[in-house]
């Protein structure tokens, strides 16, 4: 199964009030309305996005065993008894590109500066001492080598 998600291929472009378009050239940027549309009709953009998604490759393998026999006991009668078994593989995907959940004791990158972001404007409700920054998402790399998020199931399935 492929997936990729093209969002918005096209981008998105923002028109607010700029330094062009202002009522006086020393008023703030709310003073008029109609600022943006002036913008957009000047062709003058004051920010954009543009995404750059990207694509998914999943498989899964599948495997089943069955066994089956009849045994006829009369002219009228006959058993009929089957055994299945039924392996749903986990689904992979083929770079090692999804994560595998989140490790909640795992130091985080970000601890040292959120560490200091936080001495420069503390909450009274928990000293800087206390403020500890841990987890983070856990990726298909070693040592989590395997490219799986989830785990396999098997079913068995008798049929009379």
């Amino acid at each position: 199964m492929n997936i990729i998600n093209y969002g918005r291929s096209t981008g998105e472009i923002a028109f607010t009030g700029n330094a062009w378009v202002r009522s006086a050239s020393n008023a703030s940027s709310a003073v008029a309305k109609g600022q943006d549309m002036a913008s957009f009709l000047l062709g003058l953009p004051t920010g954009g996005t543009f995404e750059i998604n990207s694509s998914a490759m999943y498989y899964q393998y599948y495997g089943v065993v069955f066994v089956q026999d009849d045994w006829r006991i009369r002219r009228n009668l006959t058993i009929n008894l089957g055994l299945r078994l039924d392996r749903d593989f986990p689904w992979h995907e083929r770079w090692a590109r999804t994560n595998n959940g989140f490790a909640f004791n795992t130091p985080s990158p970000l601890a040292p500066a959120a560490i200091e972001a936080y001495k420069a404007a503390p909450n009274p409700l928990l000293p800087p001492d206390k403020f500890n920054v841990l987890g983070g998402l856990t990726f298909a790399t070693p040592p989590n080598i395997s490219r799986s998020p989830t785990r396999s199931s098997t079913r068995f399935r008798l049929k009379c």
